[in-house]
């Protein structure tokens, strides 16, 4: 089977979110015995990772910009490919409109479904622009994907099949299990890209409205926090909170604290922490956005500041619970959470 993988960002196993879901998702792809070829812009974004698998064409660039444009509409339409996977909304215009003149099955990957996104920030004009481009999408596409049965319903009715596809975790980098190394002083601990701002606004909504109930019920706790990124104002002043920074062993940074939170207000699509939280072996404590694409993990899921506060007060108290609940979150995710199940939608319509 000859797939054509279309997508304005380049898959890549050390980029972002939607990176390395694309990253994952191809891999699993060309193990199926798929042979596989990405058209993607040329860009700063790495394709290192993905030209050991798969043939590159990238469009584009300073030199000839206008001439290649059509690289993408030139392949889909070659009769080439017996199936073409567009990746990303923001990708559909790569096709010129021309989707319905294709012969080969189509399937788009939202990742994000931008309407709901926009919608929650309040910006109607822009919420208008992306229910046409959605409705466009799900009148012409033979599938689509989304990462949660909440994005999911939130598209538009139409004939394209809808699968869910939540982000995973890569099985071999947590399938070797870092010994736990509780520390004496309890500790929570958060991870992430700072430069990110549903990042940013859920972690300040933890030290604004969670941590000093946390503090009051657990005086002697600390907040570790890393991930790459400007340490975010709330975070600097916050009392008994540091940021690491980036980590070399995310496994290890964790393994070295008590319970991990994931707090998301308010986020497109659903975060990849989220599943590696779940596989690092810790009791994890999430707002119900964080947790959406895996509404039945182990995790506690907690929305108002003293629900949340009291669960990671539990945790730090009780060094018990959390070693039983981190093993039995842990358990959940090595089977739950690969990119092989959680993208087998993707895998079944690949046949």
């Amino acid at each position: 089977m000859r797939v054509l993988w279309v997508s304005k960002e380049t898959p890549d196993a050390q980029g972002h979110g939607g990176q390395r879901r694309q990253y994952f998702q191809l891999r699993m792809v060309v193990r199926q015995g798929a042979d596989v070829t990405v058209v993607t812009p040329h860009s700063e974004q790495d394709d290192t990772s993905i030209r050991a698998m798969a043939e590159v064409v990238r469009f584009g660039g300073r030199r000839g910009r206008m001439r290649r444009r059509g690289t993408p509409l030139r392949l889909a339409s070659s009769g080439a490919f017996d199936r073409i996977i567009v990746t990303h909304a923001e990708s559909w215009d790569l096709l010129q409109g021309r989707h319905d003149e294709l012969t080969s099955p189509l399937l788009l990957d939202f990742q994000n479904v931008n309407s709901r996104w926009y919608r929650v920030l309040g910006q109607a004009d822009t919420v208008l622009y992306w229910e046409r481009i959605e409705r466009q999408i799900v009148q012409t596409a033979d599938v689509v994907m989304a990462c949660s049965s909440l994005e999911a319903a939130a598209l538009p009715e139409g004939p394209a099949e809808v699968f869910v596809a939540t982000n995973g975790i890569d099985f071999a980098e947590w399938q070797e299990e870092v010994p736990y190394n509780r520390p004496e002083v309890p500790t929570l601990c958060a991870f992430g890209s700072w430069w990110y701002p549903p990042n940013v606004e859920g972690l300040e909504w933890f030290l604004e409205q969670v941590w000093p109930v946390v503090l009051a019920a657990v005086p002697k706790a600390r907040l570790a926090v890393a991930g790459p990124g400007e340490t975010p104002a709330a975070l600097q002043h916050a009392p008994r909170a540091h940021h690491a920074g980036r980590v070399e062993d995310l496994r290890s940074f964790i393994a070295g604290t008590t319970a991990t939170v994931v707090p998301v207000l308010r986020n497109p699509g659903t975060p990849v922490k989220f599943a590696e939280a779940l596989a690092a072996g810790g009791p994890v404590v999430a707002t119900s956005g964080a947790a959406a694409g895996f509404p039945d993990s182990p995790a506690v899921v907690a929305d108002s500041p003293a629900d949340f506060a009291a669960a990671c007060a539990d945790y730090l108290t009780h060094p018990g619970l959390a070693v039983s609940d981190g093993r039995r979150t842990r358990d959940y995710a090595l089977v739950a959470c690969p990119w092989e199940s959680t993208n087998r939608p993707l895998a079944e319509w690949l046949g």
